[in-house]
């Protein structure tokens, strides 16, 4: 801009573009955009530079510019450098109406429109589903009109959340219309000198009238340039001329009446720490073309500094090549000084800190972010920090800080951060808006602060209370359930303060809580229990009895019964020590204690009905036992023909009497041995007995029957020689009955007899392969006169009483006899004796 104000020529000189002949066909195709000349790329580079610019003065704002056609209702794309390119081709070509999105509509009212929220606003209904893909939801767009009020095309500012402007957005959509408006009129002029449509007095008028608006448009764009401390500028590669608007003189420290604009003079007044990367820059742009977007110090005569933003783009020239870069350059001093302030309090801070722009968008974290999360900026920038929110928390955290920062109110929350280590931290998270003067919002300033060790302080103990009130409640209802008299008695008077139900029924179900014991069971005067409360709570000491009578008046009506109770009286004590009351748990053990006592009795009896059985039993079978002698010896005798002469039927006979006798001898003997095993009579001699040795006497004994039977009879005998603690008479008695029994039940296969010892017990085992015995009868075997598993003819042969015996002389050994058998598997007796030395 020339030093007047002026974009495009200097205020007596050439136009800022020379021109030469532009045909119809060529003024044709500038307008429907479909081929680019250099007066196309001249504007379309500065128009992507002021959008460009714009969005840097707004973060988080993307802005646009259409165009309309000389046909008055049809919009095309003239910048938006950083909106999609596929939205820009799908907008491009739209025709204005009153309900066509945000620029359709503003073009055909003539008028600013503003649209909130893109998803609900009728205006956006035929063009929502374009947008929305994009993540564009609010959208704002000012007509852009020339001099004379016709309108150019519209400019608007697109935001990825529901937002209305604020009155700087307002103002900053003034300034870039006046831009755009410049831009597209002096480009429109170039065009219209190109044309030569015109005589040249025509022309010279027209330029004359172009001129005075141009110069009344650049005065307004000084105005809102000067207010918003934006210079613009355009540097010539070829030659290093800079020309520029006195703003720029004045951001670099330069009084524009002592000096020309020049690459040289702006970069010798960069800050020498940014010198370098911003030459950098700029050559890199005039060797490869793209935009530049730098910011940087300059250095005043009197030293002192001033920060600016510039951005820029490249203009191609007549080659093609890099020709002009133009831009334009801002003065963020103000802001840096104030981000300086902040950065510096953030800095001293404990807390994770961070400043984001009006928006919400992140711009700035201090480094203990850093160093706990061990991210970079370019991870973070913006609303990037989601990424370290829990899965399960970010939705939530998201929803409630957009919320405040749409509402402009402090926002405050609890979240887990993920750490470089990859765990997870709790944090108190608290960010204050930061306004101007006007009361707007320019940025907030947020710290998250490390709660991860008072949380689970705070976690612990809310468990540990859970837990003491979890094991109250549950020591309460053990309390109430408990099967013994339980109650609570406080203070000196012991007062009832908790009585469970046991206790209600105890006392014939009276209502005692809150009465003193004294009152509660008066019954109980002159007993002791009262003296023994006062006793206990005075001394702390605990006190219990069994089985102590106790005189109760349960039925209530005055006259109390005894009752056995056993029961404890137990001090209770604060966290201090003191006594505070005394703890009563009482057992009715009236029933028990009624029930020995008949059992006491019951067993006398039984004892002594025992005593006259076995007595009766010992008295009969030794009166049975001569007149059987006799039977036996008289039929000795007769066979032996002492009486006469005995034929072959008559001796049987007398062979089937004597097979009877003995018999019969053999079941008294029987019965006889289990009287005296059950009446305690039998007189054992104990003693170390050789285990082989009796086991081979046993076997020796019965071989003969298992023989006649074709049976296997084998004894497993040890190697060493073990002892076993017995009596040998009744241990061979007991062997001699188990291996006749597996004879006897054993039709086919093998006996055996084998025994180990550990070192203290001497286990006999006898096996067979006979029939076995079903399960539910297991249990019967070793009763008394049961024959379980036996036939009919088998049980004629015998009382049931051999086993019965055999166990009971194992236990008076100090050992035991048990069974294992199965149903067609044969039986297993073990017999179990206590080792000898």
């Amino acid at each position: 801009m020339p030093r007047d104000g002026r974009l495009g020529a200097d205020a007596d000189a050439r136009p800022f573009v020379e021109v030469g002949p532009v045909d119809t066909e060529t003024i044709r195709r500038f307008d429907g955009h479909g081929q680019d000349d250099a007066i196309t790329a001249w504007m379309r580079a500065s128009l992507n530079a002021l959008v460009t610019l714009m969005e840097r003065v707004a973060p988080g704002m993307r802005g646009s510019v259409l165009l309309l056609d000389d046909d008055g209702v049809t919009l095309r794309n003239g910048a938006a450098p950083n909106l999609p390119e596929a939205y820009c081709r799908a907008i491009d070509g739209e025709r204005i109406g009153p309900a066509a999105g945000s620029c359709g509509t503003a073009a055909y009212r003539r008028a600013r429109v503003i649209v909130r929220d893109i998803a609900t606003d009728p205006l956006w209904a035929d063009y929502r589903a374009v947008a929305e893909p994009f993540g564009l939801a609010a959208c704002w767009s000012t007509p852009i009109f020339d001099a004379e009020g016709r309108i150019l095309g519209t400019f608007a500012m697109y935001y990825d959340e529901p937002r209305e402007p604020t009155a700087a957005d307002v103002a900053l959509t003034e300034t870039a219309t006046l831009l755009s408006a410049n831009i597209i009129t002096r480009a429109r002029v170039a065009r219209a000198l190109r044309a030569r449509t015109e005589s040249a007095e025509q022309l010279a008028a027209a330029l004359r009238q172009r001129e005075t608006e141009l110069r009344s448009s650049h005065a307004r764009l000084r105005a809102a340039l000067d207010a918003s401390s934006t210079s613009t500028w355009e540097w010539d590669m070829r030659t290093n001329a800079v020309d520029c608007d006195e703003g720029l003189f004045r951001l670099f420290g330069v009084d524009p009446a002592e000096a020309s604009g020049s690459f040289e003079l702006f970069v010798s007044h960069i800050h020498a720490d940014d010198r370098d990367r911003v030459i950098a820059a700029a050559q890199r742009c005039a060797r490869d073309g793209g935009e530049f977007d730098e910011e940087f110090r300059t250095v005043w005569p009197d030293g002192s500094l001033r920060w600016a933003v510039d951005k820029g783009k490249v203009v191609l020239g007549d080659d093609g090549r890099p020709r002009f870069l133009i831009g334009a350059c801002v003065d963020v001093t103000d802001r840096r000084v104030r981000d300086a302030q902040f950065r510096a309090l953030a800095e001293s801070i404990p807390q994770l800190a961070w400043m984001a722009d009006a928006d919400g968008a992140i711009y700035w974290y201090n480094e203990r972010w850093y160093e706990y999360t061990g991210t970079t900026l370019e991870d973070v920038r913006g609303w990037g920090w989601t990424a370290l929110q829990h899965p399960e928390h970010v939705e939530r955290v998201v929803e409630r800080i957009r919320r405040s920062f749409d509402t402009g109110e402090p926002w405050e929350d609890t979240f887990p951060l993920r750490g470089r280590d990859g765990r997870y931290r709790w944090f108190l998270s608290r960010a204050q808006p930061i306004r101007d003067a006007n009361a707007r919002i320019v940025r907030w300033f947020g710290t998250n602060t490390d709660i991860n060790e008072l949380r689970e302080v705070e976690q612990a103990r809310d468990r540990a209370l859970a837990a003491a009130q979890f094991e109250r409640q549950r020591l309460y209802e053990v309390f109430m359930q408990a099967p013994a008299a339980i109650a609570v008695l406080e203070g000196p008077a012991h007062v009832f303060t908790v009585a469970n139900p046991r206790y209600q029924e105890l006392i014939g179900g009276r209502d005692v809580i809150g009465a003193p014991v004294r009152d509660a069971l008066p019954e109980l005067l002159g007993q002791g229990f009262f003296e023994l409360l006062d006793d206990v709570f005075r001394s702390g000491t605990v006190h219990s009895e069994r089985e102590r009578v106790v005189r109760l008046d349960k039925r209530g009506d005055g006259v109390p019964e005894e009752v056995f109770v056993d029961f404890v009286y137990q001090p209770l004590e604060d966290a201090g020590g003191t006594t505070f009351g005394v703890l009563v748990h009482a057992v009715d053990v009236t029933g028990q204690v009624r029930a020995r006592q008949e059992i006491a009795a019951a067993r006398v009896e039984a004892e002594r009905a025992n005593r006259a059985k076995s007595d009766f039993l010992a008295a009969m079978s030794h009166d049975l036992r001569t007149p059987l002698n006799a039977i036996g010896g008289y039929a000795d005798l007769t066979a032996e023909g002492v009486y006469g002469p005995v034929n072959d039927a008559e001796r049987g006979a007398m062979e089937r009497i004597r097979k009877a006798s003995d018999h019969l001898l053999s079941l008294i003997n029987d019965i006889l041995g289990f009287a005296k095993v059950e009446a305690g009579r039998i007189h054992l001699r104990i003693a170390d007995v050789a285990v082989n040795e009796v086991v081979s006497g046993a076997v020796s004994m019965v071989e003969p029957q298992a023989a006649g039977k074709g049976l296997s009879l084998h004894a497993r005998l040890g190697a060493d020689e073990i002892r076993v603690r017995a009596d040998p008479e009744r241990l061979t008695q007991i062997l001699t009955n188990l291996l006749t029994n597996a004879v006897k039940f054993t039709t086919t296969g093998a006996i055996t007899v084998e025994w180990q010892a550990d070192e203290h017990t001497v286990r006999i085992a006898v096996r067979d392969t006979g029939r076995g015995i079903p399960a539910e009868k297991l249990a019967a075997v070793f009763e008394p006169f049961v024959q379980a598993g036996r036939s009919a003819e088998e049980q004629r042969q015998g009382v049931g009483l051999g086993l019965a015996i055999s166990r009971e002389l194992a236990r008076a050994m100090g050992g035991d006899l048990t069974l294992e058998s199965a149903l067609g598997a044969g039986s297993t007796f073990t017999l179990r004796l206590p080792r000898g030395a």
